[in-house]
């Protein structure tokens, strides 16, 4: 590869990413707009394309942003989705502390859309982390007090 070419692909490799995650975070209504199995494929390929972007440094931040904002505009669609996005929840603890809250803020927000009977154990699932996380913190009160109740 001459010079020219070089600076162009590894431009676009820096730019294209960024970019099309800001346009899934603009165009997260859009998704719910429609009803097809073809706009469904499309939000999943979006949440996909995110989620795999979490991994990289430069990207991490926007993101964990555009992945909320999907979230919050299609929790409906998502729901029955759900357990695609149980990885996505045992690998939150390498993500820095703002995106592992936007991505906390994200699955939340499907659970939430969830009916009530079915969503118990995927909010103890998100919860639990976090108690203990807490009861480390507090040098284990927390789970005694809890494991009481």
């Amino acid at each position: 590869m001459d010079n020219a070419h070089t600076y162009w692909y590894f431009a676009a490799w820096f730019c294209i990413p960024p970019f099309l995650i800001l346009v899934a975070g603009e165009y997260a209504s859009y998704f719910s707009s429609g009803s097809s199995i073809n706009a469904i494929s499309s939000l999943l390929r979006a949440v996909n394309y995110t989620v795999t972007a979490l991994a990289e440094p430069t990207l991490s931040l926007q993101a964990s942003i555009t992945l909320k904002e999907i979230c919050d505009a299609n929790r409906v669609i998502l729901a029955p989705h759900l357990n695609s996005f149980s990885d996505l929840h045992r690998n939150v603890e390498l993500l820095g502390p703002e995106e592992k809250s936007k991505v906390l803020e994200s699955i939340s927000s499907v659970i939430s859309a969830m009916p009530p009977e079915v969503g118990i154990e995927p909010v103890k699932a998100v919860v639990q982390p976090l108690l203990e996380t807490l009861s480390q913190a507090l040098g284990g009160q927390m789970v005694r007090t809890l494991s009481m109740s």
